[in-house]
């Protein structure tokens, strides 16, 4: 079932709806309600084509401030909101001096992010909380590593198992590149293992930064059917 959400979109990279996902209770997440992928589109005909066909009202930015410069803002249609939420501004000199691309290595880095962008996961969390009326697009610039610490933290709130979320994470494979950044699936088990370490779940992690247990049930609420 993962394999067929993925979205062939004009304008739109690594763009997969996770509605089908299973919880470990047997839930099934919602179609037509959260979106993943890479930078929406610039153009208003791509923007608007988006928009029609699955319905999007609203679209969380995950990159850093240099990176819209560069690509340039997306189109967004009437109806649409654009919300900014970076998870970090600058990049760690840590990160590429070595860069290493094993999957602890990434998971390390990864970790980092999530320390680094805790409020904005809290925020979306919150945000999330009416995605059954407003579905959503949360994205960064490939639409694979902060778009898919995001989603694993919100499939993990819900309960959907590791193997589905790794199995999710894997599917970005499409935008791996020469210089070795990749999808391994690895990289995102090992990085929920390493949030557990730490600070016990993703739930725990986001109740000490601020999350209100009211806030989760909502999101869990709005992406079930």
């Amino acid at each position: 079932m993962i394999d067929r959400r993925n979205l062939d979109l004009p304008g739109c990279v690594n763009l997969r709806d996770l509605g089908g996902c299973t919880t470990r209770r047997g839930e099934v997440l919602a179609a037509g309600r959260l979106f993943r992928g890479a930078e929406p589109p610039v153009s208003p005909e791509s923007a608007a084509g988006l928009v029609g066909a699955v319905r999007l009202r609203r679209i969380i930015d995950l990159r850093m401030d240099q990176e819209v410069e560069r690509a340039g803002a997306p189109v967004i249609p009437d109806g649409c909101e654009w919300i900014r939420l970076p998870l970090f501004d600058t990049i760690p000199s840590h990160w590429s001096d070595p860069i290493d691309r094993t999957p602890p290595g990434v998971a390390g880095r990864y970790l980092d992010m999530v320390r680094m962008g805790v409020s904005a996961l809290v925020r979306i969390v919150e945000l999330l909380g009416d995605v059954d009326s407003k579905p959503t697009l949360i994205h960064c610039a490939s639409g694979r590593d902060r778009t898919g610490i995001v989603i694993a933290c919100v499939l993990d709130l819900v309960e959907v198992s590791d193997r589905l979320i790794a199995a999710d994470y894997a599917l970005s494979s499409v935008v791996d590149d020469a210089e070795g950044r990749n999808a391994h699936p690895d990289n995102i088990l090992l990085l929920l293992g390493r949030i557990r370490e730490h600070y016990g779940s993703v739930r725990e992690m986001l109740r000490s930064a601020g999350a209100r247990a009211a806030s989760i049930d909502r999101l869990h609420a709005a992406l079930i059917r």
